[in-house]
């Protein structure tokens, strides 16, 4: 391959040299399990029955013993393990802010302050908000504690109520002085252990704060759960054309024919949005086997300028030495102008910005050059990003940064997303892009766009555009959002589609690739795939997309699936978002509402249908049973309850790592992990006498609201629809 890449290709354009095998990280054991986990759980155990038995014999309590046990029953029982949450969950918990949810279970949302992680910024604060499943026991502290009309403090000490009724057991069985942070850490050694449990090591991590990840801000969940939407199929329909229409503004520093090749040329201030996707016969912007060698380049021409034995020339006009730097400027720029893609020059002119600012040493510059240049050109690729949108962006630099930490193994990636940060920034003030992006990894303080469609709001999506576009166009735009909103497919990758991707069309299980084609690339051997969307997709949608992908197929396997009807013109880069927000306005849903965010409801719903409860599963989904166990089989195999489910998730989505779905995608969790922990309630039974002096119940308190309590143990299933109507009362 090297032999017919020096002597037979043109300059500048190779066949890929195939990839060394990369040696594989060393992972990190993802079993949040430390070598004394049995032995510090054996001492946990101890500590709990010994509370238990106080529970049974002590009728009275005064104010921090009721607040010690209302925290512990929340660490112990309710899986509370991750100490900022904790607080917040305390204080949630005191307040009431409840509501009902499926099967007589107590929900509430947790806002907390965090300092470099969550889902709302005010001010200078930034805030995490969880979906949490109250456990039954913590309910019956937390009713005794209003009994006792005890008054909320204004800060809580958590640590001082824990000492307050652990630190006496510790004396009894004769161990050293209590700490919350061994509470918090071997915590998990009990309810983990609770029957009929599913919760994996993953949810552990969640829940003791080792994994990143965000729930709904209040509000917005709510509007989750009750989201309604009506259709008006009275009102005209939707002029795509002019939906489709789009001119990029060029800046006053833009360069002029920022995209030429060979024989082509294109005026950018004259560029619409449908030159991102060319028809097969435009050859300037196809997703080409290319080799850049700028980086090298300009690498080369550091180590020859600044060499002690280079002969520094003179100025033609003042007949003085040159100075580096500008001998440095000026060959740098020269070779800027070899180059045609706009990432070349971005980054050649980035490092001229450098030069000229003095902000850096030659040293630094080289280290700047070097952290992401490779990258930056592999991932942009043929791709023409002076039409990119925000979201585009986004995309691009989260597959960077993924790619850097999951692949070439840095552990520390914040170097990278500042200097990606600072490329981008030049980048649009020097005019190449109109527009601005905040790279949240590269702050201190990383704010998640948290946010889901419900599935009412996505049927009701569907049935709107069947009502408000004609003919096929209504079709492919069906299909094309069926895709997005149940595979999560990046938009480049949906708008690349062709029919050749699809396989097994006449079969009862058709598939897609996402594969580099000549409409468009794909970065990493991770975002190439096998998606079996006839599971993904519910049997009618199935029926449905088959029948029009075999109808429009035509034998052109190299045809762009997703275009106009009228004109077989590609669909414009910024069409599919500023369709969707059309139509989400029109059915009173929220416009503000990237396509993006599809993507975050496709991984939110397949974690939920491989991961959760089925019931819950189909609560948030709106999945039927059957339809979440064809997806499982789909996406599984026969084996559904493999531990390899997370890992599952992320190839499907495309991603090198289960993490960085917790980080920006999965968006309950927590709510799964305690409504996990809440069914392995189910089962594990309670001492009557320890209920009775709790809460102050007795037995004809019990009878009077429909508890016939034959024996001295009854299930905590059965305290749901009881506390539900108690806590409900003081949230009313």
């Amino acid at each position: 391959i090297e032999f017919h890449n020096q002597n037979y290709i043109i300059q500048e354009y190779h066949y890929a040299i195939p990839a060394p095998p990369i040696k594989p990280i060393s992972k990190e054991n993802p079993l949040i399990i430390a070598e004394d986990y049995v032995t510090q759980g054996k001492k946990l155990v101890k500590i709990v029955k010994h509370a238990m038995r106080i529970w049974q014999t002590q009728k009275r309590f005064n104010g921090d013993e009721i607040k010690g046990w209302l925290v512990f029953s929340g660490i112990i029982f309710g899986g509370i393990n991750f100490q900022p949450l904790l607080s917040a969950w305390f204080e949630t918990v005191l307040k009431g802010e409840f509501i009902a949810f499926d099967n007589q279970r107590l929900l509430m949302s947790v806002r907390y302050p965090s300092d470099k992680y969550g889902n709302e910024l005010v001010g200078e604060q930034l805030f995490n908000t969880q979906q949490i499943i109250v456990d039954t026991i913590s309910q019956c502290w937390l009713y005794r504690y209003r009994q006792n009309n005890l008054a909320s403090d204004s800060k809580h000490d958590i640590e001082k109520y824990l000492v307050s009724v652990l630190q006496p057991i510790y004396d009894d069985l004769g161990f050293d002085k209590f700490h919350i942070n061994w509470l918090l850490k071997n915590a998990s050694y009990c309810w983990t252990m609770l029957n009929n449990n599913r919760i994996d090591q993953a949810s552990v991590g969640v829940m003791q704060g080792k994994h990143k990840t965000t729930g709904l801000i209040h509000n917005e969940f709510m509007t989750f759960l009750q989201a309604t939407h009506q259709i008006d199929i009275e009102s005209k329909k939707y002029d795509l054309l002019e939906l489709s229409k789009l001119t990029i503004v060029s800046k006053q520093h833009r360069p002029k024919n920022a995209i030429q090749d060979d024989d082509t040329t294109i005026d950018t201030d004259n560029l619409t949005d449908a030159d991102a996707n060319p028809l097969p016969h435009q050859k300037s912007l196809r997703a080409q086997v290319r080799k850049s060698s700028v980086v090298e380049r300009i690498q080369a021409i550091f180590a020859t300028v600044l060499d002690k034995k280079y002969s520094v020339p003179k100025d033609p006009v003042t007949d003085k030495k040159l100075d580096k730097d500008q001998i440095l400027v000026k060959q740098i720029t020269s070779l800027s102008a070899t180059y045609s893609l706009p990432s070349e020059r971005i980054l050649a002119g980035w490092i001229v910005s450098l030069i000229q600012a003095k902000s850096a040493n030659h040293k630094s510059i080289l280290q700047y050059l070097g952290s992401i240049g490779y990258e930056w050109i592999y991932f942009t690729n043929a791709q023409a990003i002076q039409i990119w949108d925000e979201e585009d962006f986004v995309e691009l630099y989260d597959e960077i940064l993924d790619y850097k930490s999951q692949i070439l193994g840095n552990e520390d990636i914040g170097y990278t997303e500042r200097r990606l940060q600072a490329l981008h920034d030049y980048a649009l003030k020097a005019g190449f892009t109109p527009v601005r992006v905040i790279i949240e990894q590269a702050k201190t303080k990383r704010k998640v766009r948290a946010k889901l469609l419900p599935p009412q709001t996505y049927i009701a999506m569907i049935e709107q555009i069947q009502s408000h576009v004609n003919g096929l166009d209504s079709e492919m735009l069906c299909l094309m959002f069926m895709l997005a909103y149940h595979t999560g497919m990046r938009k480049k990758e949906l708008l690349g589609l062709t029919y050749g991707d699809f396989e097994a069309l006449t079969t009862d299980e058709p598939s897609l690739i996402i594969r580099p084609n000549i409409h468009r690339s794909t970065k990493t051997e991770g975002s190439i795939r096998r998606i079996p969307f006839y599971s993904l997709l519910t049997n009618n949608e199935c029926s449905f997309a088959t029948q029009y992908l075999r109808s429009q197929h035509g034998g052109k396997f190299s045809r762009l699936v997703f275009t106009f009807n009228d004109s077989q013109t590609a669909l414009p880069n910024h069409f599919p978002l500023q369709f969707l927000q059309k139509v989400l306005k029109d059915i009173n849903a929220d416009e503000n509402t990237a396509f993006h965010t599809l993507r975050h409801c496709a991984l939110t719903n397949l974690a939920l249908v491989l991961n959760a409860d089925k019931t819950l599963a189909s609560r948030l989904t709106g999945y039927s049973d059957d339809e979440i166990e064809k997806i499982r089989q789909g996406v599984l195999g026969v084996e559904t309850n493999a531990q390899d489910k997370w890992y599952a998730l992320a190839q499907m989505m495309g991603h090198l790592s289960p993490e960085r779905g917790f980080e920006y995608y999965n968006h309950v969790a927590m709510l799964m992990a305690t409504y996990a922990i809440n069914n392995a309630e189910s089962g594990k039974y309670f001492k009557l006498e320890s209920f009775i002096n709790i809460t102050g119940f007795n037995k004809v308190k019990l009878k009077e609201n429909g508890y016939l309590v034959e024996t001295d143990n009854f299930e905590l299933t059965q305290l749901r629809p009881l506390l539900l109507r108690l806590m409900m009362q003081k949230t009313k």
